[in-house]
Order: C-alpha cells, then structure tokens, then sequence
C-alpha cells in the first residue's frame, strides 16, 4: 500500500529490505547488531509482551474496536501488473473478537476506478464460519476468502503476533540487525504451518515489523502466487488507558507490493456485544449454500457450455472461456478462475475434441483470467501471451510453492511460452484464429483473438456492459478504433465478462446513453 508519509516508507524499505543501516551525519556513533547482548528467544519474545503491557494484560484482550483511515494500492483491479496501481481510500472501524475469531469491518471507500467521485459505503461481517458484506446494498452472504480475511486481521496484531511467537514450540532467535538506527533482535517461529519472523527492538522491547510468509488459496487473485510473503512495519506506538501499548500505524507490503497502509484514530478494548458480529439466519444459510471458492466445483457463476459457431464453444462462469477446435490441436482462450477450474475445462477439450488441447492464449493480465496458466504449463500447454505480459506471466511460472505445492511446482517441468508482439494467426479454415494486441490505453495489456469464420471477436476485459446492455463509452470508443484500424467485419463480441453480444445492437444501445457509436 502506498505510504502515507515518507518517514513510514524509509521504515519499511528498512525492515523489509533487511539492508538498510542508519548513517547519522553527527552525534555518537550509532548502535550496530554487534553491540547488543545476545539473549535467548523466549526472553526476547518476554520483554517484547512486557513492553506492550504485560503478557498477562494481553491475554485477558477479549476484543478490540478502533477507527482507522488509509490507503490501498488495488493492484487486483489496476491497469497493469506493474506500478502505478489504483488507489484506493477508506475509512474504517473494525472489531477483533480473540475469543470468537470474529471479524467486523464497516466503513467507506473511494476508488476512481468505479467511475464516482462519491464514497461507497461498505461492511463485512465475519464470525462463526460465516461471512456476509454489502457494498452500496443490502446484506449478502460472503465468501471463504473473506474468513481467511478475518484470520489474517486478528493475527496481524503486534500483540498478538508475540503471544502466537510465545505459544510456538520452535521459537528461535534469528539474528540481530539494525533497522532505521535502532538494533532489532530478530525471533522466527511457525504458526499454523507458516513461517513468521519478528523484528523487536531492542531498546524499547516493541515490536518494529514482522514477516508472515503464507499461501491464499481461496482468494481468486493471490492463489496463484504461491508463498505470499507479508511484511508489516508498526509505528507511532501510544499507551491507552488499560496500560496496553499499541501501534496507531501499519504498513503491509505485500510480495514486494506497497500494499496497505492505515493509521488508527481511536481505539478501545473489550467493549464488543455479540451483536457486533450477528448475521442474519437467512443470509447465514445462504452463506452455507452458495459460499464459492476459486476451487469451488461448480465454480462460481458456471452455466452450461454453449455452441457458438461449428467447432467454437463458449464456457460461461464468473470469468468466461472460449474452447476452439483446430486441427492441430484444440485452443484455449485464457484459463480463468484457478486450476482446479482449468484442470476440468482441459478435460472438456477432451470431451469435446478427443485431444488435449495444444495451446491456451492469455488475453490479459488480469489474474482471474490466467488463474489456471499454472495448471496448463504442468499439463504440457504452449501458452501465448501478449509481448507486454510475458515477464508477468513468467513471473507467475516461477513463483515459490514451498508450502502447498501445486502441480507444476510437483511436476518439474517448463512452461513453453511464447510472446505475440504483431497480429498473428493460429491454425486454418472456419476456426482460424488471429490474435491482435489492441495497444491502447485502457486497453494496453490485452490480446483481442478474431475468428474470421463465424465473425467473432474475443475482446478479453476491453469491454464489459451494465445491466441495460450499455458499454462504458471510453472502452467501447477505444474497442472502435482497433476494430477499424484492423479492418475487422465483427458481427459478434464476446470477454471475460461479456456474453456474446451482436455488436452492432451494443453500439445502438451505448449510443443511446450518450456512448460513441
């Protein structure tokens, strides 16, 4: 998350970093890691819950209520993969229940990708192996990733990461090393089979940053990444009026993403009701029904396969797919939603084709729709991406899976990927393929793939409607212009996010609202 100011940004790259030294220009010389005497683990960890309050204190911590406000870079919803991500501001007040595991978030946010300037107004409510939120709406049932939300939030505590580090039976120290001037002794230990590490200063006994490596299996972007290294800076420490310390800001770079950052504005212990954490029985039970994975089987959204066009078939779900019959091999455009879901759409291309199939395209960079790149290269899958999205992709390819191998990590093997730079084409007759960057602003990491057959036009996440059918007029003008700079006689479009779609009635109906035809 992006820093709020620049003393917390020189702070993190210290502690994350793990190179930083302090060089003052004048005074005495300062602490070095040598200087500090060693002490044992569970001493460190000890002093470390002793200038936090108390060991004692902090166990009796039943639950915690604090307003915060803060930033989020949304690298899932930005333009590309790499820096500047969307921003994202939010105030929020949340509640921590230890004794429950439960988790409330209500507040607001502003986002300019939403295309408002207003503040949308949201909550979520986890508790009891349930989640609900709402966003600008009524009460809906949630999803598991939101209970891996809570889990995240109630140990992501400084006073809550010592206690899980003096609950640890391979508590150890791990080294010494100085961080922004101050000299830090440095504690790992495992908690729920990750591997955590903690920076506490040695002077004040508070605990500077911490590293949580874990993997995210039920959220549909971080998945496929594998270890998620987390790496928190606390500061600006204050003492409240039950005698416990606590820090008023974090910082969370997350895979070496600037990721979140908030500071608290007020905070109060041991006051939460169990009606903090109530959801309704209705959507309880829904919850229970429809709670939806990226491994979910039927995955989220999924509907029956449908026959575009002889050989080309359409698999509609939370992020579509197209399945192309060629006779050098079947063709995937993107592999969406996770492997699991890729795993059973290859298996359909056998069904189907009575082949494997030879190649998927990925069209985008957004991750839920190459979530399933992972389970392709395993399998043996050429896979083609735009020039722009190689090194991502790659990146993805080789991403660590220490702790949850996947079948590639498994495998050995080497993914075969290919760039596509100029328009090119993909096997012959009715089901030739022609795959064709875009280039275009909003547009700048997608690769569109025209069948000239049936006229059909795959525009990845070019384009999207709203419940009246209506593109946004900046995406449908920048679709126009590449449609007509490739000379292209579209009858049909269909995305990640569109159903086919005569393309002509979408222009009339955006027109309508004031869109570019």
């Amino acid at each position: 998350m992006q820093r709020c100011a620049k003393a917390s940004l020189t702070l993190a790259a210290a502690a994350l970093c793990a190179c930083a030294t302090a060089a003052p220009a004048a005074g005495p010389a300062p602490a070095t890691a040598a200087t500090v005497p060693d002490r044992t683990a569970r001493a460190v960890v000890g002093a470390a819950l002793a200038a936090m309050g108390g060991e004692a204190g902090l166990r009796r911590l039943r639950d915690v209520h604090f307003k915060s406000m803060g930033s989020w870079s949304s690298v899932e919803g930005s333009e590309r993969p790499e820096p500047p991500w969307n921003i994202s501001y939010a105030r929020t007040e949340q509640w921590l229940d230890y004794q429950r595991g439960a988790w409330r978030q209500d507040g607001e946010f502003l986002s300019a990708s939403r295309g408002s300037d207003a503040w949308s107004q949201f909550s979520v409510t986890v508790a009891d192996g349930a989640s609900a939120y709402k966003v600008d709406g009524p009460l809906k049932p949630g999803a598991p990733v939101q209970l891996a939300d809570a889990s995240e939030q109630l140990l992501y505590q400084p006073y809550r990461l010592a206690l899980a580090a003096a609950d640890a039976g391979d508590l150890h120290r791990d080294g010494d090393e100085v961080l922004a001037g101050q000299p830090n002794q440095i504690v790992g230990f495992h908690h729920d089979g990750m591997p955590i590490r903690l920076w506490i200063d040695a002077r004040t006994g508070r605990l500077t940053a911490a590293q949580i490596v874990h993997a995210m299996p039920d959220d549909a972007f971080w998945r496929i990444r594998g270890d998620v290294t987390d790496r928190l800076v606390f500061s600006q420490w204050v003492v409240e009026p039950a005698g416990l310390w606590f820090a008023r800001q974090y910082d969370l770079v997350r895979a070496g993403i600037p990721y979140h950052t908030f500071v608290i504005s007020s905070i109060e212990v041991n006051v939460a009701t169990p009606a903090v954490f109530a959801i309704p029985d209705d959507v309880r039970a829904a919850y229970a029904a429809t709670a939806w994975g990226p491994a979910s089987v039927p995955a989220a959204g999924e509907k029956p396969i449908v026959e575009l066009a002889p050989g080309v078939w359409f698999a509609p779900a939370g992020r579509n797919t197209l399945l192309i019959g060629q006779p050098a091999g079947a063709v995937l455009i993107d592999a969406p939603i996770s492997d699991v879901y890729f795993a059973r759409t290859f298996d359909e291309v056998v069904h189907r084709f009575g082949a494997p199939p030879a190649a998927v395209v990925i069209s985008d960079h957004i991750t839920t729709q190459l979530a399933g790149v992972r389970e392709a290269a395993a399998r043996g899958v050429a896979i083609r991406v735009l020039d722009a999205n190689r090194g991502f992709v790659a990146g993805l390819l080789a991403a660590p899976y220490t702790l949850a191998p996947d079948a590639l990590a498994r495998s050995g093997r080497r993914a075969a990927l290919e760039a596509v730079s100029t328009r090119t084409v993909m096997g012959s007759g009715a089901t030739r393929v022609e795959l064709i960057p875009m280039r275009g602003t909003l547009g700048e990491r997608v690769l569109l793939a025209w069948l000239p057959g049936p006229r059909l036009l795959w525009v990845a996440s070019a384009l999207s409607v709203d419940r009246d059918g209506r593109a946004r007029p900046s995406r449908l003008a920048e679709l126009t212009a590449v449609i007509a700079r490739e000379h292209l006689e579209v009858d049909r479009v269909v995305g990640a996010q569109l159903a086919p779609t005569g393309w002509a009635s979408l222009r009339e109906a955006s027109a309508a609202s004031g869109a570019p035809r």
